[in-house]
């Protein structure tokens, strides 16, 4: 009865993280009394409701230091803090550093997020570390927009379908590189920009006017996959919303990678096989 009333007190606070929470707010979410529901918070998250709300909250804006370019201060106040100077020194305590240094880092330190603590066990993402020498692909990029926190597939569907659709016409692995920045005027979105290529340049001659494509050389958690189109969809968001905190790590300055292998039965119907890889600087122990 405490893991579901928990359960349901964690989704309200995610849904108003914008909104200033406050421990009346909570007693009557929950209909318990203060004493007791910060012992249920205590017993199963380890963390006053409190501290847990402010972790939240700092976390949601390391997300828009670095996705958006909103103002520092219009990010203190859409997250109900009381000024930018308290802002700047409950996110110091946190990250170490002020929200001006951690946006313009070239690294993104995923270290001290505070992931949203869930009462449900989550299927483990399997992943390893490599490293990947510096290769040259023959293809063509394209461009879309997409919210960053709420789940649209309609972005990413016609993306999926361009790939396998390139894929099939060579039937042939086929490399992908991802990457992304704050878009220039529309706020929560991001601008994607996908390469689609290939490492043989007679495959790539299906493409009209082929471009070229290096990619870097270094180290990559490598995320293999192998599923239908809608769990390769909520993929990168799993990884970057759960796994790379998780493991508290710091990614690298460079595209992500991605390549499709190739099978008969490939496509929107059929299984993805696929292994993602994310350029990261160091790796933390747990």
């Amino acid at each position: 009865m405490q893991k579901k009333v928990l359960a349901d007190l964690l989704l309200w606070i995610e849904t108003h993280i914008d909104e200033k929470i406050s421990s009346c707010d909570l007693v009557n979410v929950a209909g318990y009394s203060r004493r007791h529901l910060l012992n249920i918070f205590l017993n199963h998250t380890g963390l006053p409701p409190g501290k847990y709300i402010r972790y939240r909250k700092l976390c949601r804006a390391a997300f828009m230091l670095k996705l958006t370019k909103r103002k520092i201060l219009d990010i203190a106040f859409q997250l109900k803090f009381d000024s930018q100077q308290s802002f700047s020194r409950e996110f110091r305590k946190l990250f170490h550093c002020t929200p001006y240094q951690y946006r313009i880092k070239e690294d993104w330190d995923f270290t001290n997020l505070k992931l949203p603590i869930t009462l449900v066990d989550n299927e483990c993402i399997k992943y390893d570390f490599c490293e990947l020498s510096s290769k040259e692909y023959h293809g063509y990029h394209f461009s879309y927009e997409r919210p960053i926190y709420k789940q649209s597939n309609d972005e990413e569907l016609v993306r999926f379908r361009k790939i396998i659709k390139s894929m099939k016409e060579c039937s042939t692995d086929i490399f992908v590189s991802t990457t992304f920045e704050p878009h220039a005027y529309k706020e929560n979105y991001i601008n994607v920009t996908t390469f689609i290529g290939f490492a043989n340049v007679k495959d790539a001659n299906i493409f009209i006017g082929s471009e070229r494509f290096t990619s870097n050389s270094g180290l990559y958690i490598k995320i293999p996959f192998e599923g239908g189109v809608d769990d390769y969809i909520l993929l990168s968001r799993r990884t970057y919303f759960y796994l790379l905190p998780s493991l508290g790590l710091k990614r690298r300055g460079a595209a992500d990678i991605e390549i499709f292998h190739y099978i008969e039965n490939d496509g929107e119907e059929g299984g993805v096989v696929s292994d993602h890889f994310i350029p990261v600087s160091e790796i933390i122990a747990c």
